[in-house]
């Protein structure tokens, strides 16, 4: 299967950011694949692009 697009969903509450990863498939089918709960600073921010990067493809 091609990958056709992949999706951050991020809920912001004020002390966290709840964090999920999805993709969609040329089938039109969907996974969500990876989750995690970042703080809500600038640190957390960080922590946050670097793991999206590391997980997803360019």
């Amino acid at each position: 299967m091609k990958e056709l697009k992949q999706v951050v969903g991020i809920d912001v509450a004020q002390k966290e950011l709840v964090v999920t990863l999805g993709r969609m498939f040329d089938d039109l089918s969907t996974e969500l694949y990876a989750y995690k709960v970042f703080k809500n600073t600038e640190k957390g921010f960080v922590s946050l692009t670097d793991w999206v990067k590391k997980l997803s493809d360019e």
